[in-house]
C-alpha cells in the first residue's frame, strides 16, 4: 500500500525541488511522474526568467504555491470531487480511490473527470 506525502514546501532560498522529491502518492496513474515532469519545465522555465529576464525571485514562490494547491487537491487533501445527480453508484462509493489512478492532472484531469460525472468542489 502506498502512502501519499507531500513536502511543506517546494524549496527556500536556492534550493528548490520538482516531482517525487516534494511528493509521493499511488503509481496506479503515474500522476507523480506525470505531474512531476510538468514541475520541472515550470520550475526550469521560472529559474531562466529570474536568471535571464531578471524578474523577481517571487516566480519561486508562485511556483510552490501552484503547485502545492494542485498536490493538495490530487491527494485529496483540500477539495473534494463532487458527483452529478445521476452518477453511477459505484463511481460515487470509490470517487475518492479514483483520483490517484487518473493519469492527467490540471485541465485534462477536470475534462476526465467530468466523462465519469465528477467534478472539483
Amino acid at each position: 500500500l502506498f502512502k501519499r506525502r507531500l513536502a511543506n514546501t517546494y524549496g527556500i532560498h536556492r534550493a528548490w525541488l520538482a516531482g517525487d522529491a516534494v511528493h509521493l502518492t499511488s503509481p496506479a496513474g503515474i500522476q507523480s511522474m506525470n505531474v512531476g515532469l510538468r514541475e520541472a519545465s515550470d520550475l526550469a522555465a521560472s529559474i531562466l526568467r529570474i536568471l535571464r529576464d531578471n524578474e523577481s525571485s517571487e516566480l519561486l514562490q508562485i511556483y510552490n504555491d501552484d503547485w502545492q494547491a494542485e498536490w493538495r487537491f490530487l491527494l485529496g487533501l483540500d477539495a473534494k470531487l463532487k458527483p452529478s445527480a445521476k452518477l453511477n453508484p459505484w463511481i460515487r462509493e470509490h470517487s475518492a480511490a479514483l483520483l490517484p489512478c487518473i493519469p492527467a492532472s490540471g485541465d485534462d484531469l477536470l475534462q476526465l473527470l467530468a466523462q465519469v460525472g465528477l467534478k472539483r468542489s
